[in-house]
């Protein structure tokens, strides 16, 4: 395939090619679809859609290994197009959120490619999850954006949590949620809406809801349709990927103020 994985350079803006049909070895990508970091060990975790399969890559050479790949009927839970993925460095899990048959986690072994059910979501809440995952390591729970709103899935005995919806917490009501990131020290998340096309903090104890960034809060570009997020909670700044605008916006979490990083 001619997908590509990239690196962007906060302060240049420029990108470099992580991984492709030309850089490093091992099977080429033909549809990445969500990916997450093992910072420590320098690997991508990235599931392909079409080659339905998690491969590992290095994230310095490039090099690329499918770890698991669909041969069993459980791969129809984890190659279905309605999923999140996270690394979990406590135990050296990826972890893989579906709502595909009600919905659960399936932990796999980075190494062997062994997996197993570590949670099962059979709960309303997950139906049709749309959006993305982030790991709480110190509660060991996934926090998603789902149909419904924010949610938690407790990795321990797989029990299910609304903590933020139309009826829990106050605010804005949701529009689509998509991206999440946390903020461990200030007990929110900040998500991606993209019918409200903004960012919205969520405090993780009330569920109470606040828009950071939408085109009445902050200057600056309109976000389009933001989709994955990541913070820089040292700089106090968002860098959201915007799939309309093409690019990588730099949203200042205090003021909403927006700017075009990359496109």
């Amino acid at each position: 395939g001619d997908a590509v994985i990239s690196s962007l350079n906060l302060v240049t803006g420029q990108t470099e090619v992580i991984a492709s049909a030309t850089v490093g070895n091992g099977v080429s990508f033909e549809l990445p679809e969500v990916m997450a970091f093992d910072e420590v060990s320098g690997r991508l975790f990235v599931v392909d859609g079409a080659l339905r399969a998690v491969i590992s890559v290095s994230v310095k050479t490039g090099e690329r290994t499918v770890i698991r790949q669909r041969d069993l009927g459980d791969d129809d839970f984890l190659f279905s197009p309605s999923q999140a993925i996270d690394y979990d460095p406590q135990t050296d899990r990826v972890l893989i959120y579906s709502s595909v048959n009600d919905g659960g986690v399936f932990a796999i072994d980075p190494i062997t490619g062994s997996g197993n059910y570590t949670a099962n979501a059979e709960d309303s809440v997950f139906i049709g999850i749309d959006g993305s995952s982030v790991l709480d390591k110190s509660s060991q729970r996934l926090l998603l954006t789902t149909s419904r709103g924010l949610a938690a899935i407790d990795l321990a005995n797989g029990m299910t949590e609304l903590l933020s919806s139309r009826s829990i917490g106050a605010g804005v009501e949701y529009g689509s949620l998509r991206g999440i990131a946390l903020d461990q020290n200030n007990n929110r998340v900040i998500l991606t809406d993209i019918i409200l096309d903004a960012l919205i903090e969520v405090d993780l104890e009330t569920g109470d809801r606040r828009i950071i960034a939408d085109a009445n809060t902050g200057s600056g570009v309109d976000l389009s349709a933001p989709l994955n997020l990541r913070l820089d909670l040292k700089n106090n700044i968002a860098y959201v990927v915007d799939s309309i605008l093409g690019g990588i916006i730099a949203v200042n979490l205090a003021t909403g103020d927006r700017i075009i990083l990359a496109d």
